[in-house]
């Protein structure tokens, strides 16, 4: 479904689905019963392993089953307190211009559900939790005006409708309130292994900071282990996160301690080059509100005595993130790539190569998308795991949109700078802790000078200038936008794995 965000929004339905005699009315209810009905047939509800509260007060529950046999993913949503209608929808970004939207409403004496993308297989009442929809949409309905469900970040629209409406050419989604809520949709079909027996727990928390008055803080914490503690395998671990902070913590990392230091420092205080020791690092993203607001978030590690048989490492991969690399201004989409050569994987890997279990990407607020080639934010586990071995290539590329910036974006830790990382989750464990790359100095240094003068100006900046402010002296249109990612050495990469193809387009789909 095809929507625009306007003062008044005209929406075009390919099919509108209207109740019969019994029709669908939020205030009695269904007549289609307790069992799923289906092209005339009916089976047991399907179980949903996976399931999201849309909204902060809990009353939009989200479930879902996926069925990779098919492509489809089946979505049950409940309701707790339906008016007169609900709508759920996709969109690439959490954006209302054209989502992909399922609506049911009323007109105050019957029900309707429209759609395109989205088969309804049943409506009713569930006492005492309210409204229930249960319906399936395919991963890829290969129009490309529709939204692609696929692995990584699926942005969730959601509203209720408080008036009754004669069609939806009266919908107008300026007047209700809606709301976005971000989760991974394709998981692993596979069940979570069991902890084992002998499983311990350890909570490295920041000791209860109080939230400067900055945009951006990182906050480092000593979390000192006990004395000789014996070798133990983590096999789990969660955010802790500080209620009421859920919408302030960005991100947290806990580094391993270097054996080889004997004497570590209590420390507690603004991000420092503490990374040899153990640390909890969060990132807090601060509106002015939350000046002075007390937190404790941290990470919970569980553990066991009981070792396996391969110790499991973390590599970060993508690019360096310094003003070296930089996103120029007005971009609606501009790549970025990082890259593990094949000289590296070559040097650091086993004869076997490396199982990779897991990824999380990050960026900033102008990153859009973030991929790494071999196989927005959250820590996934891959359905299949990816065998990387050595002399293979890891490529890792970053979309930005710029195009609300009039200066250079640059590399960096705070919140408007950007980065571009994938660490991925593997075994057995290597040496090799970061593989990434970044614009050479000396080509940058030469793309500087090149640029001054084409727009006649001096060849160097003087006085200097660190790498920030040349880019912002810079005078960016669109030949200064791509000169300096371009004629500088790339690794080389011969064949990339092949893009999934969907049911509709005659493939398997993911697998």
């Amino acid at each position: 479904m095809y929507l625009t965000a306007l003062a008044t929004l005209v929406l075009i339905l390919v099919a509108v689905y209207q109740a019969p005699a019994g029709a669908l009315n939020p205030l009695e209810p269904s007549p289609l019963g307790g069992a799923l009905v289906e092209g005339g047939t009916t089976r047991p509800p399907l179980p949903m392993p996976f399931s999201v509260a849309l909204d902060p007060a809990g009353e939009l529950l989200l479930s879902w089953n996926l069925s990779y046999a098919t492509q489809e993913v089946y979505l049950e949503l409940r309701v707790e307190d339906m008016k007169h209608g609900v709508l759920l929808g996709m969109s690439p970004r959490g954006e209302l211009t054209n989502a992909d939207l399922a609506v049911l409403w009323d007109d105050g004496h019957k029900s309707f559900f429209g759609q395109q993308d989205y088969q309804l297989l049943e409506a009713k009442h569930t006492p005492p939790h309210g409204f229930q929809l249960l319906f399936k949409r395919s991963f890829s309905t290969c129009d490309p005006r529709d939204f692609l469900i696929q692995d990584g970040t699926v942005h969730l629209i959601y509203g209720l409708l408080d008036r009754p409406m004669a069609s939806l050419d009266q919908l107008n989604l300026s007047s209700i309130q809606t709301g976005v809520q971000r989760v991974l949709m394709l998981r692993p079909d596979s069940p979570a292994p069991s902890l084992p027996s002998d499983v311990a727990s350890m909570e490295v928390l920041a000791p209860n900071v109080t939230v400067p008055t900055q945009e951006t803080t990182y906050w480092c914490y000593i979390h000192k282990l006990a004395p000789r503690t014996a070798k133990n395998h983590i096999v789990m671990y969660e955010p802790v996160i500080t209620r009421g902070n859920e919408n302030l913590v960005h991100h947290m990392e806990v580094f391993e301690c270097n054996p080889e230091v004997q004497d570590v420092p209590s420390y507690s205080g603004s991000h420092s080059s503490t990374h040899q020791m153990l640390v909890s690092l969060s990132v807090v993203l601060v509106p002015p509100d939350f000046y002075g607001r007390p937190d404790s978030s941290g990470i919970r590690l569980w553990f066991t005595p009981s070792l396996r048989r391969y110790d499991a490492g973390i590599m970060e991969l993508g690019l360096v993130y310094t003003p070296l690399m930089a996103v120029p201004p007005k971009q609606s989409s501009f790549d970025l790539t990082g890259y593990c050569t094949a000289k590296c994987t070559q040097t650091a890997f086993p004869p076997g190569g490396i199982n990779i279990f897991a990824s999380q990407l990050h960026t900033h607020l102008a990153g859009r998308g973030v991929r790494t080639t071999t196989h927005y934010q959250t820590i996934r586990s891959l359905r299949k795991m990816v065998t990387v071995l050595p002399g293979d290539v890891l490529v890792t590329k970053c979309t930005y949109n710029t195009e609300d910036r009039s200066g250079p974006t640059v590399g960096g830790f705070s919140i408007m700078d950007e980065m571009c990382v994938n660490y991925v989750h593997y075994y057995p464990r290597t040496q090799l802790e970061l593989c990434k790359t970044h614009v050479d100095p000396d080509h940058l240094q030469k793309y500087f000078s090149f640029m001054n003068r084409f727009h006649g100006r001096e060849p160097c900046v003087c006085g200097g200038e660190g790498v920030t402010g040349q880019y912002s002296a810079l005078q960016w249109d669109p030949f200064t936008s791509k000169g300096v990612w371009d004629n500088q050495p790339l690794p080389l990469v011969t064949t990339l794995l092949p893009e999934p193809r969907y049911p509709c387009e005659g493939g398997a789909g993911l697998t």
